[in-house]
């Protein structure tokens, strides 16, 4: 049986038990998941490494399952994913002659809807997986998730000391460390938070952590949305004779910090650009040609930039990048997706909506850790029985 430092135990309320040995498919599974969430690593050759465990660990688990079976609850978003990997086909045959084969930096993002081939395998192996496995690892997910994360959150310290939580000099706090950016670091910790919180499904202690985490990241996007995930969360638990009072104070509260403006969002120029953005694929919308309307305005990143039009910058959102590469259809594909995330798991809107809001500040397309998020709500789910003894365990959360 494995044994737990009295420390960890109490950080994160363990029951050994809990960590008795188990398949090794689900170590494979455990390190999969973790892959997920980590996977945007600054070093080009560590995030090609990453990504190729990512793609594999499924494979390698299905070796020993010949007869998983596409279950109907997985069909909509499999078929989502068999569009995108289609059309993401088409597309690249279509735009070979301009195709730019340089993956480094944001060049990358266009290739981002290879992806969804993993999608295609994962989605079934995760929604087949028993439940209570799924509960263990992810406990030994959330046991490697935060270790990793505070030595990565030190690693940033020890990189830029005068920067640390010092917005000030945000913009080289952000761009050291182990991840590409820390706007990738909080992408993935938000949507893993919020999934977990969904299902009441995490303990005070080890969201405190995470939170101390998602903090020092500095990323406001995504700890706005954070914030917006817990306030969609807090009102649907109100009753309808406190909603309007909780809302008008949670207004005056936003009125208050914005007038204030502690983080500087009013005068900065990245918060700026968002509006930019929009604003431009908008006016790109109703005056372009109507062929890269439909299909997209470029094949690489310095073609779309320049189109877009904002400072030379990326466009950041989701959206945008599938409007801009991939066209209105690429933005069909992309709510479709969305949709058939909600409707296979209903639980997903907090988290859901939240991603949306923090993804003005940068995620791909297709993004990874929506697979933790599949894997949280499958284990955690209205039907499951809550399990005490671990970091993870649906129960009211404690202080």
């Amino acid at each position: 049986m494995t044994t737990v430092s009295p420390l960890l135990r109490r950080l994160l309320t363990i029951d050994v038990g809990a960590l008795s040995p188990y398949p090794q498919n689900d170590w494979v599974m455990t390190l999969f998941l973790l892959s997920a969430t980590i996977y945007n690593a600054k070093d080009a050759a560590l995030r090609l490494v990453v990504m190729l465990f990512f793609c594999v660990a499924p494979l390698v688990i299905l070796l020993g399952r010949p007869q998983l079976r596409l279950s109907k609850e997985a069909r909509p978003l499999v078929l989502l994913s068999a569009l995108w990997v289609l059309y993401f086909l088409l597309w690249f045959i279509k735009n070979l002659k301009d195709f730019v084969f340089d993956f480094s930096g944001p060049n990358v993002e266009m290739m981002t809807p290879v992806l969804f081939v993993t999608f295609l395998y994962a989605i079934p192996l995760i929604l087949n997986y028993p439940p209570d496995r799924l509960r263990a690892l992810l406990l030994r997910y959330v046991l490697l998730l935060v270790p990793f994360l505070f030595l990565e959150l030190g690693l940033r310290y020890i990189q830029e000391p005068n920067c640390f939580l010092n917005y000030s000099c945000r913009f080289e706090a952000k761009t050291v460390g182990y991840f590409s950016t820390t706007n990738a670091l909080a992408t993935s910790l938000v949507t893993v938070l919020l999934s977990f919180f969904a299902v009441g499904a995490l303990r005070f202690r080890a969201r405190a952590l995470l939170e101390f985490i998602l903090l020092s990241s500095m990323a406001r996007s995504a700890i706005v949305g954070y914030i917006f995930g817990l306030f969609l969360r807090t009102i649907g638990r109100l009753r309808w004779s406190t909603r309007f009072a909780f809302l008008t104070l949670f207004a005056t509260a936003v009125g208050v910090f914005l007038y204030l403006d502690p983080l500087r969002l009013l005068g900065d120029g990245s918060a700026n650009s968002k509006v930019d953005f929009f604003l431009s694929a908008w006016d790109l919308l109703f005056g372009s040609d109507p062929q890269a309307i439909w299909f997209g305005f470029g094949a690489n990143f310095s073609s779309v930039v320049e189109t877009l039009g904002v400072r030379g910058w990326s466009p950041h959102a989701p959206i945008l990048k599938a409007f801009l590469y991939f066209g209105v259809l690429g933005v069909a594909l992309y709510l479709g997706f969305i949709a058939a995330v909600l409707l296979t798991f209903p639980q997903s809107f907090i988290p859901m909506a939240a991603f949306l809001v923090l993804g003005l500040a940068g995620a791909p397309i297709s993004f990874p850790t929506l697979l933790v998020m599949f894997a949280v709500l499958r284990a955690f789910g209205e039907d499951r029985q809550p399990d005490h003894s671990s970091v993870v365990g649906r129960r009211p959360l404690e202080a």
